[in-house]
């Protein structure tokens, strides 16, 4: 980010333009070259009572040093109505960072409310950053992630995540990470990076697991969420071993119904040729 320009917050809209064309092609092509190289593009943030309240949004500080919007200004937020509003990008003593004056204004426009989770995109548009706003059918498909928990992992007390999972939430850099339990009780753990690259709940994971019940071989499944500059994986649902097992069953008995079927419409074709065979004779 060069010197003197404003980073821009922008939001996508639910729809995108696509005819196929030579001319989109180039444009597409065009704008991959601008995306910046850095994998690091996603961050999801909630929006609590305090941030409303104080009109004040932290931003998780490596995602802005990552992406060079590290160091205080403004910057432009840009709704979905067209309409922008610019809000300060305020850095405290602690080095936190977060949105000010401005933020209020934002989400009320475009219709943020208390708790609601939205996932923000690095782009370049030209020369200027572009932070846009996904719209929630793409949040949805991004947010979410099912893991089994498998004897290993339990024993060693390291659960492996995906990696582009991570990336495209903005938790792919080791720290420490909160998980948020069916009940709403907090357990915090460690986020690890692997040699290999790999990224993996650490310490505290064990007892999130026990606290939750999860048990050998189910799957859960985790949403990503971001409190303040706090990354999250809450608990959303789970699916036990004997739930998979139904499920096999089921799938196991449909697929008798149709052999059965199947077997009994082949015996009826045989039994109408053999007659017609007899009629003809």
């Amino acid at each position: 980010m060069k010197k003197g320009e404003t980073p821009l917050l922008s939001f996508w809209p639910s729809e995108s333009i696509n005819d196929g064309t030579q001319a989109d092609e180039n444009n597409r092509q065009g704008c991959r070259d601008l995306i910046s190289p850095n994998q690091n593009r996603f961050v999801t943030l909630t929006l609590t009572n305090d941030s409303l309240k104080s009109s004040r949004l932290y931003l998780p500080l490596q995602f802005l040093k990552e992406n060079g919007m590290d160091k205080p200004g403004m910057v432009t937020l840009l709704g979905n109505d067209g309409t922008r509003r610019l809000a300060n990008l305020l850095r405290e003593s602690s080095g936190r960072m977060s949105l000010g004056k401005g933020l209020k204004d934002f989400t009320k426009a475009n219709g943020l409310k208390m708790g609601e989770s939205f996932t923000l995109e690095l782009i370049w548009e030209n020369a200027t950053p572009v932070l846009r706003l996904l719209s929630a059918e793409l949040r949805s498909q991004n947010r979410f992630v099912t893991l089994t928990l498998t004897h290993d992992s339990f024993k060693n007390s390291r659960l492996g995540l995906p990696l582009p999972f991570m990336r495209e939430n903005g938790m792919n850099q080791p720290g420490t990470i909160a998980l948020l339990g069916k009940d709403g009780t907090k357990w915090m753990a460690n986020l690890l990076r692997e040699s290999q690259g790999r990224m993996s709940l650490g310490k505290g994971w064990k007892d999130f697991a026990r606290g939750n019940g999860l048990e050998i071989g189910e799957s859960f499944t985790l949403e990503s969420i971001w409190e303040d500059a706090t990354p999250m994986l809450r608990l959303s649902g789970t699916v036990s071993k004997s739930d998979r097992r139904l499920q096999g069953e089921h799938c196991c008995e449909a697929s008798e119904k149709e052999s059965v079927i199947r077997e009994l419409n082949e015996s009826n074709i045989d039994e109408r040729s053999n007659s017609s065979s007899l009629v003809q004779n």
